[in-house]
């Protein structure tokens, strides 16, 4: 079923992990997805053939003019945009005594910077149907030790989301978000011990941490129709994690 034929996703942070799933996911669906990356060349230029009619997009979507150069390329390849899945994002664990101003701004730069550039370069070209998808983490209302700047990202994310709900939904523009739980990719491996690790399977509903395909999942539902009366909302895709 190619419920999205005919559509047009950009995904930034789209070369490996739930970026990459969200990709083939919405490739499946008959979208013609854009790659966004930064330094994973070969893992994004392995998904492009891997998925019919997509292509690759190098860009530090951090920096505004990188941000704008990547949505001017997508433009300049497809002719519109008609899905933004804001995928990329960076984690770091600092105790308050470290977290110094460059800390600060690695983590909001890439997640609330890099989104609102890559919203403003996209918003002129979208039309009603659009969707905008961000991609927060249940961190945002967690009470996570040594995660204060990263879950205070993840918060001004989700507020984004709610604001600019009300701000384009009366151009028909729907913007949502998804907040994952626990999820087995590389960044949650270089993240978490083991003894972190199975404290979150534990206290899953579902006794296990999700997949990236499980993301890709609610993320798809939110860039159909069915989604239709869905606005500025946070679905919080985590298993039921007891957090």
């Amino acid at each position: 079923m190619e419920a999205l034929k005919n559509k047009v996703v950009l995904v930034s942070g789209g070369s490996r992990g739930i970026g990459a799933a969200i990709c083939a996911k919405l490739s499946e669906l008959g979208a013609k997805v854009a790659i966004n990356y930064n330094r994973s060349f070969k893992e994004a230029a392995d998904l492009a053939a891997s998925l019919n009619g997509s292509f690759t997009v190098k860009g530090d979507v951090s920096l505004p003019e990188e941000a704008q150069r990547v949505v001017r390329e997508t433009l300049d390849k497809y002719g519109q945009i008609d899905i933004l899945v804001n995928n990329a994002g960076y984690y770091e664990m600092q105790p308050i005594e470290k977290s110094d101003l460059e800390h600060f701004r690695r983590i909001f730069d890439l997640n609330v910077l890099g989104v609102v550039s890559l919203v403003r370069a996209a918003v002129p070209h979208l039309k009603s149907g659009a969707r905008i998808i961000n991609i927060s983490s249940v961190a945002a209302r967690a009470r996570f030790a040594n995660a204060g700047v990263y879950s205070a990202s993840k918060a001004a994310l989700e507020a984004l989301t709610r604001c600019w709900g009300q701000e384009l939904g009366p151009r028909g523009i729907l913007v949502n978000c998804v907040a994952p739980g626990t999820t087995e990719t590389e960044m949650l491996k270089t993240g978490i011990d083991d003894q972190t690790r199975k404290h979150f399977e534990s206290n899953t509903a579902l006794g296990r941490l999700g997949t990236p395909s499980d993301i890709a999942d609610v993320v798809a539902f939110l860039a159909g129709d069915q989604s239709n009366w869905l606005v500025g909302q946070t679905i919080d895709a985590s298993g039921g994690l007891n957090i």
